[in-house]
């Protein structure tokens, strides 16, 4: 739903005949069979995909998909659902760059209502969780080559004064997060800008950092 929502193109690999049914009624892309088959992987495309998502209820079917997927394209994000804390270590070592654990997100989730109700309320309106009407929405940006950004300060970009986003964090090349970035912080390319604004300065910001 969350990717539809986003219109992205995808497609779900599932053997499960009440949800393959499921998926035909709501027209959503798929295929039938077992994603830990290389012929399956290759039929939904894994060559050309950006990401996937292995979301197996086994903890041994996700290390297998992460592993097969890893091998037929060594540059693609894998995030990979973990039952298990143990499970996490495995998954990684097979190859997925992000490994979730639905237990624990949900426990600390759980918690930070409790301990930071306005701080949840935020981001689940900056995220959309909460209403998707919004106004402000948070969003991550990627610098590309050939941006007018590369090269640029954020003080001296177009970012805040003719865009009117705010940028609250950036993931430089390493995978440091820097928060409250600095005015003179250079903008470099792959650096990925957290920010949030509205849609319409979301918009504008994409074409910034695409060139």
């Amino acid at each position: 739903q969350e990717l539809e929502y986003s219109n992205k193109t995808f497609v779900v690999i599932d053997g499960e005949p009440v949800t393959i049914a499921e998926l035909e009624n709501k027209n959503i892309p798929h295929i039938t069979g077992d994603a830990t088959k290389e012929e399956i992987l290759t039929r939904a495309g894994i060559s050309r995909a950006k990401g996937l998502i292995a979301t197996a209820s086994s903890d041994v079917t996700n290390v297998y998909i992460s592993l097969i997927a890893r091998e037929l394209n060594p540059k693609i994000f894998i995030l990979a659902r973990a039952e298990t804390e143990d499970s996490i270590k495995n998954l990684e070592r097979a190859g997925a760059n992000k490994v979730i654990s639905p237990y624990l997100i949900g426990g600390r989730h759980m918690a930070n209502i409790i301990l930071k109700p306005t701080v949840v309320d935020f981001v689940e309106l900056a995220t959309g969780e909460k209403n998707r009407d919004f106004i402000i929405q948070m969003e991550g940006f990627l610098i590309r080559d050939g941006s007018v950004l590369v090269g640029k300060t954020l003080k001296d970009s177009p970012i805040r004064k003719d865009v009117g986003i705010m940028v609250v964090a950036i993931k430089d090349e390493t995978g440091d997060m820097i928060f409250n970035p600095p005015a003179g912080y250079s903008l470099a390319v792959n650096n990925v800008l957290v920010c949030i604004g509205d849609a319409n300065a979301l918009n504008s910001m994409k074409k910034l950092v695409n060139g």
